[in-house]
C-alpha cells in the first residue's frame, strides 16, 4: 500500500503531469471533487518544480490530507488560507 501512495504521491509533484493526471490520482486518493482537487492542487505547486527538500513536504501533506475525515474540505481551507496570506505557490517552496 505505502508504494502505491508513494507512486501517487509523485505524480502529484510533477509541475507538467499530463492533463487528467491529478484528476486520476486524486480520484484514487479518496477525494469526491477530484478535478476540484486538482485544481487547488496545481495552485500550490511552483512552476519551476518543486526542490528536493521542498518534495518531502509536499509528500508529508499529501498524506495528511488523505487521512482527514473530509480531505476536499481541508484542501479547499488550505488552498483559501494560503490565498489570503501568500501566494499559494511558494508555499510548498518555502
Amino acid at each position: 500500500m505505502e508504494n502505491r501512495f508513494e507512486k501517487l504521491a509523485a505524480t502529484l509533484l510533477e509541475p507538467e503531469a499530463i492533463d487528467g493526471a491529478y484528476d486520476e490520482v486524486f480520484e484514487a486518493l479518496g477525494f469526491g471533487d477530484h478535478r476540484k482537487a486538482s485544481t487547488l492542487w496545481k495552485k500550490l505547486l511552483p512552476p519551476t518544480g518543486l526542490e528536493p527538500a521542498a518534495a518531502r513536504h509536499a509528500e508529508v501533506l499529501i498524506s495528511e490530507l488523505v487521512r482527514c475525515p473530509d480531505p476536499d474540505m481541508a484542501l479547499l481551507n488550505l488552498s483559501r488560507y494560503l490565498e489570503m496570506i501568500v501566494a499559494p505557490s511558494s508555499f510548498l517552496s518555502s
